[in-house]
């Protein structure tokens, strides 16, 4: 049996991603540091859709959870790994609470890194697919988030390496980026402590962003991102690359 892992399946764009994942007919492993959201998830997904879902409690700031959570699903055929899980922080740079900035720096960058490369290794030669979501923020600095833009760049710049080294080898993995722009989450919660205002907040539901990582999954393009129309656009890698001789695609452009 095939499976589709998602990390930070516990709450937003993951636990939506979850549920349309499973709606489209996949069984998936999730994961999260809150084990009894992912078991509600769980029983909501099997009520729903019938599908079977393996739940897994992991802190992915932790690097030694990180090793574990990729040696536990040795045992599973995942033949679709997302990298959703990330934090973010609004402060300027010379107020930076540096504990709390270590620790995004740690989930979105370093577990990101382990994962991907793991995942690549070992099923470089497999027509599966590797997907990570940055943000629109991973294609230039954001004013009241730099440490969080900094660390989606480099999930960009990773991700759209490795797409590279697979075309370059005539490898079969597909590996993809999401960069999605502001959604309806947790996310301004937990970076800045304020809950967004439904009347003022524009941006994508959870349920539209897990509908467009859905179809970046189906799609052949490296980028699939989220225009300022909040709508769905796909495109080539857009970092400069040694491998890349075409002109910059216009999302740098904007």
């Amino acid at each position: 049996m095939k499976y589709t892992l998602i990390t930070g399946a516990s709450t937003g764009i993951g636990k939506a991603t979850a549920e349309e994942f499973a709606r489209q007919g996949h069984d998936l492993i999730v994961v999260a540091r809150r084990i009894e959201k992912l078991k509600e998830l769980s029983e909501k997904i099997w009520e729903k859709y019938h599908r079977e879902v393996i739940c897994i409690q992991c802190d992915l700031s932790n690097q030694k959870q990180v090793y574990d959570l990729y040696d536990k699903c040795k045992d599973y055929d995942i033949d679709i790994w997302i990298n959703n899980a990330g934090a973010g922080l609004q402060q300027k740079i010379s107020e930076h609470d540096i504990e709390r900035a270590m620790n995004v720096i740690a989930l979105n960058i370093e577990a990101t890194t382990i994962l991907s490369s793991l995942y690549a290794r070992d099923n470089k030669d497999k027509p599966y697919t590797l997907i990570n979501i940055s943000s629109l923020a991973g294609y230039r600095i954001a004013k009241r988030l730099p440490v969080y833009s900094a660390t989606k760049m480099y999930i960009s710049a990773i991700t759209e390496a490795l797409y590279y080294e697979m075309g370059e080898e005539n490898l079969p993995l597909r590996v993809k980026v999401f960069a999605a722009g502001s959604t309806a989450t947790d996310f301004e919660m937990v970076a800045n402590g304020k809950v967004p205002d439904p009347d003022t907040f524009k941006g994508n539901s959870s349920e539209e962003v897990a509908s467009f990582i859905y179809q970046a999954y189906l799609n052949d393009k490296c980028v699939a991102y989220v225009g300022y129309d909040f709508d769905l656009y796909f495109t080539d890698p857009c970092i400069p690359h040694s491998l890349n001789k075409s002109i910059h695609p216009s999302m740098l452009e904007r």
